[in-house]
């Protein structure tokens, strides 16, 4: 039986606020205004969804992005082809919603993919560190001050074989859809860039995944 976990969300806050979440038993999602302030907690669970808050980004694309640390744990379970099939599925819903689609950045990826493993141990926007989830950009070389950013966590876990990456990402995407806070980042037009991280890991029968999706605006 395929299962999620939790998840946590907050909502954004005024740019000179301090930082601001909200947790929940299902998804959660926090989120803060553009501002140089410390973003908002993070989520628990299969999915959720964490602070907007201005930062500074450089567009490019994922490819040039570290791999997620584990591979595919299972068959042909890939964790980048699981990153683009959220992409697509994210980008559909804001369309579908009349917002523009979110673009991948490059050095927003890397963060992502740093933070992913991280959500494995802790499903929250706090880092495994001590430290908050946007850390993880100034690691990767992104500026996020001045301009809005935030993030979504979720883990789930399935019996092996028993779906690919597309599958997993549906799985995924719903739990997230499913709270408000995760949802509200998605289709937030405060967003115009991403940064999707997938985790896989196999033990004995079972596959877990863990999930890290950062937005920015330009």
């Amino acid at each position: 039986m395929h299962s999620l976990t939790q998840a946590q969300d907050s909502v954004p806050t005024r740019p000179a606020a301090p930082e601001y979440s909200e947790e929940s038993l299902s998804p959660e999602a926090s989120a803060a205004l553009p501002s140089e302030l410390s973003p908002a907690a993070a989520p628990s669970s299969e999915a959720s969804e964490a602070v907007e808050s201005p930062a500074s980004s450089s567009a490019a694309s994922a490819s040039s992005a570290p791999a997620t640390s584990a591979a595919a744990a299972q068959g042909e379970l890939s964790s980048e082809e699981m990153e683009l099939a959220l992409l697509r599925l994210i980008n559909r819903e804001r369309e579908d919603n009349g917002v523009f689609p979110l673009g991948l950045e490059d050095s927003m990826q890397w963060a992502a993919r740093m933070r992913a493993p991280e959500v494995m141990v802790s499903l929250s926007h706090t880092r495994t560190d001590g430290t908050p989830y946007y850390t993880a950009f100034e690691e990767a070389g992104f500026v996020y001050a001045g301009k809005w950013h935030g993030e979504n966590v979720a883990s789930m876990y399935f019996p092996a074989g028993t779906c690919t990456a597309e599958e997993a990402a549906e799985k995924m995407f719903e739990s997230l859809k499913s709270s408000s806070g995760h949802y509200q980042n998605m289709l937030s037009a405060n967003f115009a860039q991403v940064g999707i991280g997938i985790f896989v890991q196999q033990e004995g029968d079972t596959v877990y995944i863990s999930s890290a999706q950062v937005f920015s605006s330009l």
